[in-house]
């Protein structure tokens, strides 16, 4: 008797050791198939974006949310939210729209002066499993059990180059001068043709109050230069909101200034 209780004591001790170490077994794997999804979208979204995607409509399923803020040069700002619709105020409707919404650049010269745009979408993965994905009804308990995230996209001109070698006006010579002309035109040219996409990936995330969605402590950055040009549209019904909306073109390249 005195031997099955030491070996039901040795058993129950490790059982609990056991089960101790469960839950950070699940967190872990929680956290690593999270990574996985995240990693495989943010693939899909640089790809998309880089190529100025224009057919991939099912985006709309995925998309629940885009927010578009626009800050002033004196600090005023303004807000949008764009909602899956059909057609209405402050909709979307393809995945033209939505590629063109996340490609608006983040600073735009204005009459008034430079403006700070800042676009982020909610997303439900379209990586992972099936139980996982929305079923494009737009029914709150299957999107309360899908994996989502925060998109934020932020498109800047590509230009390596520091303003201590292209201020022509800091040239101390004429041959000074006129290389550090070449130096700026070159500049422009990349800044033309090429662009900076970096995306900031944040989640889990979680219904809050009055139709809040509260944004978990987990980001990813990614990071890519793309060629081509940038063009724009402002085509679509003024009646919709959604301003010039923007495309990288690769196939596109214009000539320095």
């Amino acid at each position: 008797m005195v031997e099955i209780a030491l070996c039901i004591a040795v058993v129950a001790f490790a059982l609990v050791a056991i089960l101790g170490v469960m839950p950070t077994g699940l967190q872990v794997q929680k956290d690593n198939r999270e990574d996985t999804i995240i990693n495989q979208d943010a693939s899909f979204w640089l790809e998309a974006l880089r190529s100025g995607a224009k057919g991939m409509d099912e985006l709309t399923n995925y998309v629940d949310r885009i927010t578009f803020k626009r800050t002033e040069r004196d600090g005023r700002f303004s807000r949008s939210d764009f909602l899956p619709g059909t057609g209405g105020p402050r909709t979307f409707t393809s995945g033209l729209e939505i590629i063109g919404l996340l490609s608006v650049p983040k600073y735009e010269l204005e009459s008034t002066g430079w403006v700070t745009n800042s676009v982020m979408a909610y997303v439900r993965a379209f990586s992972g499993s099936a139980a996982d994905k929305p079923d494009g009804t737009n029914n709150a308990a299957t999107k309360a059990v899908a994996f989502g995230y925060r998109l934020t996209s932020e498109i800047v001109p590509y230009n390596p180059m520091s303003q201590l070698f292209t201020n022509i006006y800091k040239g101390k010579t004429d041959l000074d001068k006129t290389n550090r002309y070449e130096l700026w035109r070159r500049a422009m040219n990349l800044q033309d043709n090429f662009h900076e996409i970096r995306l900031t990936m944040d989640w889990p995330l979680t219904p809050g109050p009055d139709n809040t969605i509260i944004v978990g402590g987990r980001h990813k950055v990614i990071a890519t230069i793309a060629p081509g040009a940038m063009v724009s549209t402002n085509i679509l019904p003024s009646s919709r909101q959604l301003g010039r909306l923007y495309w990288i073109q690769p196939s596109i390249f214009v000539q320095a200034k």
